[in-house]
């Protein structure tokens, strides 16, 4: 090749040229920029950011150690921050932080049922009318947490009570206590049957005499026992029962006036006798002499009265079920027919659970067998 180039001057000049040009080119114009790129990366920036958020998200909904407390160690908590003295140059934390002063504050619904929980702590009129003013803000949103304020109202005293009612020249607590339960029945859909039991015995207990509240809980439950039958077992037929029985008897509220009493009432009666075989004495500790009395027929309480004399109900020495079985005697000695019609071995049981409920009674006021 060196030859050649020595051969050919020209062939030389001719090949550095070509060289010297090329090296001397400008560079050539970047492409246009494709605008469907840079909207696939602006949307990854953007499924990224969004991704990072709910993961904060997460982070923050997980339950924090003071969550997770009993109401006394939370108590005591809330305590120890408010005995603990401000700092000079900031402010106190807030008694919905932890210790820490980190995390999230809780909700207002939680803050409003432990408001009440420090109120039956501190038990004066005005951290009861501070709680309860809390309260009608911030209904709380949950069927536990709406029961649990129910019940905790249900537990003032009457001192705070008449100091309550003194100050504010009413009374506020059956009216929030009935708010409490409207904002529960447009829940029942979505509990289980054993709560709607637990309604009516916090109706029982905070003296709630809305027939309403009573026909929305035997709907759902005429619901439960069309498609879970299974669940009406003895026990829980016979707590249902007596919680009706109950709430005629002390509230005056006739559950079968409805159309939803009038469609269950015969099922639930007939559901009683066919578990019969499976009830046992303790289950009857909750039953009701008034459901005997008003709704079941002359068989049925033939049936339910022969089941309580074979368990030997009342005569175990057990207080409660002394007593329901002394009331269903006493219901049975009201009412002649129903006396008359008892067969020997029930006229017996009730004649010794008679003698056990008040030893005064004498062996005459045995019932006159009619069969």
């Amino acid at each position: 090749q060196r030859r050649a180039q020595d051969a050919d001057p020209e062939a030389e000049e001719t090949t550095w040229e070509a060289r010297k040009a090329e090296l001397n080119k400008p560079p050539e114009p970047a492409p246009p920029e494709d605008p469907q790129v840079k909207i696939d990366e602006e949307e990854v920036a953007g499924h990224e950011w969004v991704e990072q958020r709910r993961a904060r998200r997460r982070a923050e909904r997980q339950p924090r150690q003071s969550d997770m407390m009993t109401d006394e160690q939370w108590i005591e908590q809330r305590r120890a921050q408010r005995r603990r003295p401000q700092p000079p140059g900031g402010k106190a934390p807030a008694a919905g932080q932890d210790s820490a002063g980190e995390g999230r504050k809780r909700s207002a619904t939680e803050d409003a049922v432990h408001r009440l929980l420090d109120a039956k702590t501190i038990n004066t009129g005005k951290a009861w009318l501070e709680a309860i003013n809390c309260v009608r803000a911030n209904m709380p949103a949950t069927v536990d947490s709406q029961l649990r304020a129910i019940s905790l109202l249900c537990s003032v005293s009457l001192e705070v009570v008449g100091e309550i009612t003194t100050s504010q020249g009413s009374n506020p607590i059956p009216e929030t206590q009935q708010a409490l339960f409207g904002c529960l029945t447009s829940n029942l859909r979505s509990v289980d049957p054993s709560v709607l039991l637990e309604c009516m015995d916090m109706m029982l207990h905070a003296r709630i005499t809305e027939k309403v509240f009573v026909e929305l809980i035997l709907s759902q439950l005429f619901v439960h026992h069309r498609t879970k039958p299974e669940l009406f077992t003895a026990g829980f037929t016979l707590r249902a029962v007596g919680a009706l029985g109950r709430l005629e008897e002390e509230l005056d509220i006739p559950p079968h006036q409805g159309p939803s009493g009038q469609r269950f009432l015969p099922l639930l009666s007939e559901t009683l006798v066919r578990q019969l075989g499976q009830a046992s004495a303790e289950d009857f500790s909750l039953f009701s002499s008034t459901y005997l009395l008003e709704h079941l027929t002359r068989p049925q309480q033939h049936e339910v009265i022969h089941r309580m004399a074979q368990l030997k109900v009342g005569l175990d020495g057990e207080k409660l079920t002394l007593k329901v079985a002394g009331a269903v005697e006493a219901t049975v000695r009201r009412h002649s027919e129903l006396k008359e019609s008892m067969s020997r071995f029930a006229a017996d049981y009730l004649a010794r659970v008679r003698q056990k409920a008040d030893p005064r009674a004498s062996s005459r006021s045995r019932l006159t067998i009619g069969r």
